[in-house]
């Protein structure tokens, strides 16, 4: 097996999480000064929905094995079968816009980087990026276009295309 690990956030998304992951903090501080319990429960409901998003949305990385393309995530893993794998190449954002038009995430962004769905009107693209470039899409069989950013894209790519002769 090789694990491909999720890339380092981008400067940009590491701003964002820097912004965000204090908001229960805010919540809680809110909660203590005026006694208002629908604080409190507000942050420990964000709390618990970054745990969630944390070990089931955020991936570790993008396993490579004999049986196919595995996404490891902390609580879980999705996997695509070689089979399944019709082809991948390096992409970025004008490549994606001119392919599918507009995308619109549909799942988190922002905090740790964007997991869950993009939804255009040229179809829907499965994803798990931390980066704003170094994107390898990969196309899939049956299954959603996969678009990702492990930490060494080049690298995986030749992996990946070892695997596919």
């Amino acid at each position: 097996m090789i694990r491909f690990p999720l890339a380092k956030m981008s400067p940009l998304i590491a701003i964002l999480t820097a912004v965000i992951l204090p908001l229960p903090i805010w919540f809680f501080w809110g909660a203590a000064r005026s006694g208002f319990d629908v604080m409190s429960w507000t942050g420990w409901f964000v709390v618990a929905l970054w745990v969630w998003l944390y070990t089931r949305w955020r991936p570790t990385g993008f396993d490579l094995d004999g049986e196919g393309l595995t996404v490891a995530f902390p609580l879980g893993s999705k996997r695509t079968s070689w089979a399944d794998i019709e082809g991948a190449a390096p992409t970025d954002r004008k490549a994606l816009q001119a392919r599918f038009g507009k995308l619109l995430r549909v799942g988190a962004g922002g905090l740790w980087g964007g997991f869950g769905w993009l939804w255009s009107r040229g179809g829907w693209v499965e994803f798990y990026i931390s980066r704003m470039d170094g994107y390898v899409l990969i196309e899939r069989r049956g299954k959603l276009p996969l678009l990702i950013t492990p930490r060494d894209p080049e690298g995986f790519l030749r992996a990946l295309q070892q695997r596919l002769r």
